[in-house]
């Protein structure tokens, strides 16, 4: 699904939900261009953006990836919608009709290979300014960001132990632990 530029410039400031069915098991891109080069902050305020599975956008763990507003002119996410579905291979003396009588309403799978995921478990113990955290991982290589959490994003969780597991493709990345306030962590005893 693509957007044009300039196709959200009339919305009034607040969120924008858009649904889109997907088939399942297949790779997608996720791209956001911003033609001004500031992203979705800054002068118009602090932007985000998100894409979920399923219906329900206010369950967490159904969010695929998040972006903070400061992005520049654009930012890449790479994910997997479902879980593929493959089947056993299957013999038959009787050979199939072709070509077929009606159209397939699903898609064809592709067989290129699918690129290899390693999980990576990543824990953070929050302070008591858990709004001021954040952090991102994004390849070195190319610089496409896997996973994005802003300051901000945290909000509410103060003192909380977060785990997340992400999964990445082979390579090499940077992790960026992100503190807004510029006092790390810290623990009084």
């Amino acid at each position: 699904v693509a957007r044009p530029l300039g196709y959200f410039q009339n919305e009034p400031l607040g969120k924008v939900v858009e649904t889109f069915s997907l088939p399942e098991g297949l790779d997608y891109r996720f791209k956001i261009i911003d033609l001004f080069g500031d992203g979705t902050c800054c002068w118009a305020g602090a932007g985000y953006y998100a894409v979920y599975e399923g219906k329900n956008i206010n369950d967490i763990s159904s969010q695929l990836f998040f972006g903070n507003g400061e992005f520049g002119l654009e930012r890449e996410h790479f994910f997997t919608v479902g879980t593929a579905q493959t089947s056993a291979p299957s013999s038959s003396q009787i050979p199939s009709v072709s070509p077929s009588v009606s159209p397939t309403t699903k898609p064809s799978i592709s067989s290129s290979p699918t690129e290899t995921m390693y999980v990576v478990d990543l824990t953070i113990k929050l302070d008591s300014n858990s709004m001021e955290t954040g952090f991102y991982i994004a390849s070195v290589s190319d610089g496409t960001v896997y996973i994005d959490r802003p300051p901000g994003y945290y909000n509410g969780r103060d003192k909380e132990t977060i785990e997340e597991s992400i999964p990445l493709p082979a390579g090499q990345y940077h992790f960026a632990l992100l503190d807004t306030g510029g006092g790390g962590f810290f623990f009084p005893d």
